[in-house]
């Protein structure tokens, strides 16, 4: 068989900007992701969401015109939306999945694409296997042509509300704004701009926040929540006596964490002190889930509460040039 030119790690496709980021390549991923979703589904539903990145705007046009020209109902995100609020809606409201053109923490010059199945989490390899065979016959084809341009607007949907309103049910800002807590946010000019700032903010937290402009080189640095790349963050937690500083990435699903002497955490640490606060101040008595990526001391705080842990499979990603980090 033809070698799909899609191809899918543990966390979607990925690609340069027009190298192997194209709108033809687009084309090719979204239609076979449509054949996909028809084979599954009469009349499925599908969210396109889309993050900050050079455009993210006109590739989400492309996905749901292809989508609706297969009879799929399409809601278009109507602005860059988190990746954690793309998986909420997607259980909130019961769709059938989601596609989100994002490359995450990648540098500028990469776009990517996620798709993610009902159950709101990154599509499963049988799934994406699947999709990048049909993207094969496709390819082999020779390629989708360019579609018409859409008669009717898109349906568009705004996922913020509901989101912060499930926050808002999850954590105690109360004891964060009665603790006289003082936030520094910075959004590294990704999806997380209006959320985490906001809601803090909204519950009368103090917050300082930077980086919150659409910027679609990201300084020149990328949107990872890297030591490095919070070094801005760093000054302002110092220059304000804040008790922490916040970062999120480009979509907004990792998290960087600056302690009041400006000392950098690693994400794994503090994973492991949430999975200990939840079961012992929360009473989550939950097993623990986590990634291969992940630090064994989650293992730790899991074992030291008799609770179970479970590490989720990787599908290893093909060779390929100018890989991005995945």
């Amino acid at each position: 068989m033809t070698v799909s030119p899609i191809k899918f790690g543990t966390s979607g496709w990925r690609g340069l900007i027009a190298d192997d980021f194209t709108f033809a390549s687009v084309r090719l991923a979204v239609t076979a992701i449509a054949e996909h979703l028809k084979a599954k589904s009469a009349k499925p539903t599908i969210l396109v969401g889309y993050d900050t990145r050079f455009y993210s705007e006109e590739f989400s046009a492309l996905a749901v015109a292809i989508l609706e020209q297969y009879g799929i109902r399409a809601l278009l995100c109507d602005t860059f939306t988190p990746t954690p609020a793309v998986a909420y809606e997607i259980q909130r409201s019961k769709l059938d999945g989601a596609i989100n053109f994002t490359a995450s923490h990648n540098p500028a010059q990469y776009h990517g694409l996620k798709f993610s199945s009902s159950d709101a989490g990154p599509a499963l390899p049988e799934v994406t296997m699947d999709i990048e065979a049909r993207a094969a016959k496709l390819f082999a084809r020779g390629g989708v042509p360019p579609i018409k341009e859409q008669s009717a607007p898109a349906e568009k949907i705004n996922l913020r509300e509901n989101y912060l309103k499930r926050l808002e049910q999850l954590v105690r800002f109360d004891i964060l704004a009665q603790a006289k807590t003082k936030f520094a946010v910075d959004a590294l000019h990704g999806c997380g701009t209006g959320y985490l700032n906001k809601i803090l903010a909204d519950h009368g937290v103090s917050v300082e926040t930077i980086r919150a402009d659409r910027d679609v080189l990201f300084d020149g640095t990328g949107p990872d929540v890297s030591e490095g790349n919070l070094a801005p963050l760093r000054n302002v937690v110092l220059s304000l006596k804040a008790t922490a500083g916040l970062a999120t990435d480009g979509d907004a699903d990792r998290f960087g964490i600056v302690d009041s002497d400006g000392a950098w955490i690693q994400p794994n640490l503090i994973l492991a002190l949430v999975y200990d606060y939840l079961v012992e101040s929360r009473g989550w008595n939950l097993p623990a889930a986590r990634s291969v990526a992940t630090s064994e001391l989650l293992d730790a705080a899991a074992k030291s509460h008799g609770q179970t842990i479970f590490q989720t499979p990787v599908r290893k990603r093909r060779p390929h040039h100018s890989r991005p980090h995945s």
